[in-house]
């Protein structure tokens, strides 16, 4: 089975590579494949695939850096040419990997549901636009041209990319809390810490879409949350601070909102977490990972 995965290099990107190319055959494109200025995908017609993979979807990055207009236009109408090219190729099976972000009530705190069948999606900011734009032409290709599809609305995907040591994304949770650490022996949590997130490790991504694969009778369209663990920032927080604390054993504070002072003094940090999954394995380990890499620094 011959695969084509745009995004292959990145941290979820490389979670799935990681799983499929055990027994897959993977050609991985970058980036520089997309040609901003036409709006269109370059790709060498000529070789066929059975699966295409795109993990590349649009980022607040990429919107903060090249506008609303350009990053819409990446993720709809460049990606339906790239996906119409396909399947005239004989290319017959699709995987987008979309973000949780999408669910109206994903910005509520105390909602721990994250559930294509429960949540209901918006399409509030540009970023959300720009993912349920690309979703729908895949939901297009299994109506129109007997084509299976699958996809998956991860959270907050933790886990390292092909270049161990580049982070591309500092600012998000599962990188900033921990660096946080290491730079500045604290946290900063902005908000009160009550919001829950869906941690997913970016092997079981790569699992979930292997497992599709191999279906013998799949869906023609199917949606999945990447089933993560699901916690709130500050239970993560709390995690970051006992790995930093064993492997440092150096002082540390959280500074929180102020409403949530209460919480804080209650949290002794030298309680014990309890791991009851291989999901809080994961993690805790990941977490170990990273502030052993970047304490060597």
């Amino acid at each position: 089975m011959k695969i084509l995965m745009l995004g292959g290099t990145g941290v979820i990107g490389s979670g799935i590579y990681k799983i499929l190319s055990k027994k897959h055959n993977i050609h991985v494109l970058n980036s520089k494949i997309y040609n901003r200025k036409k709006n269109q995908y370059v790709i060498n017609k000529k070789i066929k695939f059975d699966v295409f993979i795109h993990a590349a979807g649009v980022t607040d990055e990429e919107i903060k850096q090249y506008g609303d207009i350009s990053s819409m236009q990446r993720a709809s109408s460049a990606l339906k040419k790239l996906i119409k090219s396909l399947v005239a190729n004989e290319c017959k099976s699709f995987v987008y990997i979309s973000s949780q972000r999408v669910y109206s009530n994903f910005y509520r705190p105390m909602i721990a549901v994250f559930d294509e069948d429960k949540s209901e999606v918006k399409s509030t900011t540009i970023y959300e636009k720009c993912h349920l734009a690309s979703e729908n032409i895949l939901k297009n290709i299994t109506k129109n041209d007997n084509c299976k599809s699958l996809i998956i609305r991860p959270g907050v995907v933790y886990g390292f990319s092909k270049q161990k040591k580049k982070n591309s994304r500092p600012n998000l949770i599962q990188y900033a809390f921990p660096h946080s650490l290491i730079k500045d022996r604290e946290i900063i949590i902005k908000s009160s810490g009550r919001q829950f997130r869906n941690f997913s490790f970016n092997h079981d991504i790569g699992k979930i879409i292997f497992n599709w694969i191999h279906q013998n009778k799949k869906k023609k369209f199917i949606i999945s949350n990447a089933k993560g663990m699901i916690i709130t920032v500050l239970d993560f927080a709390k995690i970051c601070c006992s790995v930093y604390k064993k492997l440092s054993n150096k002082k540390f504070k959280v500074v929180a909102n102020h409403e949530d002072q209460q919480q804080f003094k209650k949290f002794k940090i030298t309680q014990k977490i309890k791991f009851r999954s291989n999901l809080n394995l994961n993690l805790r380990k990941f977490i170990e990972n990273y502030i052993r890499l970047n304490l060597k620094k």
